[in-house]
């Protein structure tokens, strides 16, 4: 797994850990269950933003890697003879 790839795992982790822990305290606090997941989840706004930067960036590493691959993009940068 490359350097992003730990960097979303733990994202990941961080962000279901800290909804798991908004929702048993909404839970006890006797939130509407229709609510809790909503008010969670804005409450976990900071881990989600990480979570989805490091998406994007793991996005575009791929898509990059992709076009590195394709004959158009060899050819532009005279990688054949």
């Amino acid at each position: 797994m490359g350097h992003y790839g730990k960097e979303m795992a733990d994202a990941e982790h961080d962000y279901r850990l800290r909804m798991m822990q908004e929702i048993l305290v909404l839970r006890d606090a006797g939130t509407p269950a229709t609510l809790i997941r909503d008010i969670a989840k804005g409450r976990c706004a900071e881990q989600l933003r990480e979570r989805e930067k490091l998406q994007q960036m793991l996005a575009y590493r791929d898509a990059l890697t992709a076009l590195r691959n394709t004959t158009a993009y060899k050819a532009w940068v005279g990688e054949f003879d």
